[in-house]
């Protein structure tokens, strides 16, 4: 994957500059959902209310995905970081779903219907609907994490004009520029999945629970 001068640019903003730097900022960027959790629960105490169980499921398959992605990025394995990384998209979709259906947490619920859950279709399509950005990288990450032809060259090493090939049987990304793209939208879930987090925390309190002190 060869990266523009302007996406280079938009990368460096991050502070992603290369591969090490890429992935050193995608491990980093975790933190913006625990800080968000953290800052969320301070002033409140906990229940076994079935809505904030599933808000506490959603943190953590953010961080699940989150540190499935990086790590799959780390060891060069493209196909593992797309599914993690596409799993991390549709937590971050459930949760743009959410803020405009912030009554409706309880659908997430592990006491809920399978009739009453939103699918990921309905998800994915509302968040595609409110960023149109989200829909090109969520097909993206869609045609690497299936077995269409978009990932058919990921794992052979070098392609000569003259049909000439080296092949292994471990993936790989094959670029700099593609793991760093991948590092990208890492960090871009994690802040994003951060700032929905706390606006969904502070829908559940002021809704839900109501403000308690411990």
């Amino acid at each position: 994957m060869q990266l523009s001068s302007d996406r280079l640019v938009e990368l460096s903003g991050r502070g992603i500059t290369d591969v090490a730097t890429g992935i050193e900022r995608a491990v980093a960027s975790r933190q913006a959902i625990l800080s968000a959790t953290r800052l969320s629960l301070e002033g409140h105490a906990l229940s076994a209310d079935a809505s904030l169980i599933a808000l506490f499921g959603l943190v953590g398959r953010a961080q699940a995905f989150h540190e499935g992605a990086t790590e799959a990025i780390a060891r060069d394995n493209p196909f593992a970081a797309a599914a993690a990384l596409r799993s991390y998209s549709e937590t971050v979709a459930a949760l743009v779903w959410l803020r405009g259906h912030s009554d409706e947490l309880w659908r997430f619920g592990h006491d809920a219907k399978a009739a009453d859950t939103p699918t990921i279709g309905r998800l994915t399509n509302y968040a595609k609907l409110q960023y149109p950005a989200f829909g090109t990288i969520y097909n993206q990450l869609s045609a690497f994490a299936h077995p269409t032809p978009r990932g058919g060259l990921l794992g052979i090493t070098r392609l000569t004009d003259e049909g000439a090939m080296t092949w292994q049987t471990a993936p790989t990304f094959g670029s700099d520029g593609a793991r760093m793209m991948f590092c990208f939208w890492v960090v871009e879930c994690a802040e994003f999945a951060g700032e929905l987090l706390v606006g969904q925390f502070s829908s559940y309190w002021q809704h839900v629970a109501g403000p308690q002190s411990q």
